[in-house]
């Protein structure tokens, strides 16, 4: 869930159906009273989205991170500046973490303070943007899975990871 000071809000719904494995994405502009489903990009049977997490600049711009539900599928990054009408694909320079079972990728996650981020992953890959997601660059972190990370500004921020990392 995503709340915006203009009483926006997002919301990303889990839609695990065996025929079609997606989730699902809605929009408030009323403080939640009404919701409208967004258009996800890329969708068939063949490639399914899963949405791991979001991050909305404001009620125009966002990012939506995501992962195969399919083996062998790559996972995403689309990028809106139209509130979910158009989403642009991101290149990464490479994907944080690769799905080793069906339907199963826990380690993945996004933060952003302002204009820089990260996306961590499996294998101590981590994706760092300053420029709001548009470009990526590739780091290393010295634990091998993060799980969750957080920001508390553009210099600190705190990662967990598998057996009990901080």
């Amino acid at each position: 869930l995503s709340v915006l000071e203009d009483g926006t809000l997002y919301i990303a719904l889990i839609n695990r159906n065996f025929v079609f494995q997606t989730d699902l994405l809605y929009k408030s502009t009323d403080n939640g009273l009404t919701w409208e489903e967004v258009q996800l990009p890329g969708l068939s049977l063949l490639a399914s989205l899963i949405i791991r997490d979001m991050h909305w600049f404001d009620s125009q711009n966002g990012l939506l991170l995501g992962s195969p539900f399919f083996l062998g599928q790559k996972g995403f990054v689309y990028q809106t500046s139209d509130g979910g009408e158009s989403w642009n694909s991101i290149e990464l320079p490479e994907w944080p973490y690769k799905a080793t079972t069906f339907g199963h990728v826990n380690s993945l996650d996004m933060a952003f303070n302002e204009n820089e981020g990260l996306i961590t992953g499996g294998g101590g890959n981590i994706l760092s943007t300053e420029d709001g997601g548009t470009t990526w660059q590739s780091l290393r972190a010295p634990i091998p899975d993060l799980n969750d990370i957080h920001m508390v500004d553009n210099e600190n921020g705190l990662a967990v990871g598998h057996d009990g990392h901080i």
